[in-house]
């Protein structure tokens, strides 16, 4: 039994990557900043995470730096209407990680409570999956 749990957790870990990773190239926008202006930026947000330890010091970028950013995002409305139009080359990759995140997490919890020693660890790992199952199901129905 915990080698089916433990082989399922590792699918949905797969198919979780695998919706990410063709969400993000389907339906995602990549942006590409670069220059002195894209460095001097992550200087400062540098800095402003690690302001504690640096009590007045202070650093100047000089160069060209590059960065890239990617965003994809979708609603369960949307995900609701596309399922209903039957747009599946548009819905299979955000069904694949998010039936791939709730597949890792229950399938993860389960392996968890059958190989711990602490049932009672183990159960609350479980109810916490579930928990977060029912809630992302009411969501999905509520859109």
């Amino acid at each position: 039994m915990l080698v089916i749990l433990i082989v399922l957790t590792a699918v949905s870990a797969v198919c979780m990557i695998t919706g990410f990773v063709w969400m993000l190239t389907a339906m995602g926008k990549t942006t590409s900043e670069h220059g002195q202006a894209v460095g001097e930026e992550m200087v400062a947000e540098h800095l402003a995470e690690a302001e504690e330890s640096m009590t007045g010091k202070s650093a100047v970028f000089r160069g060209r730096a590059v960065a890239k950013r990617s965003e994809a995002s979708i609603s369960f409305r949307d995900i609701w209407r596309l399922v209903e139009e039957r747009q599946w080359h548009k819905v299979i990759p955000v069904l694949l990680l998010l039936g791939g995140l709730l597949g890792l997490l229950l399938f993860g919890a389960l392996t968890l409570f059958l190989s711990m020693e602490n049932r009672l660890l183990g159960g609350f790992f479980v109810a916490m999956a579930l928990y977060v199952l029912v809630r992302t199901m009411l969501s999905f129905v509520k859109a």
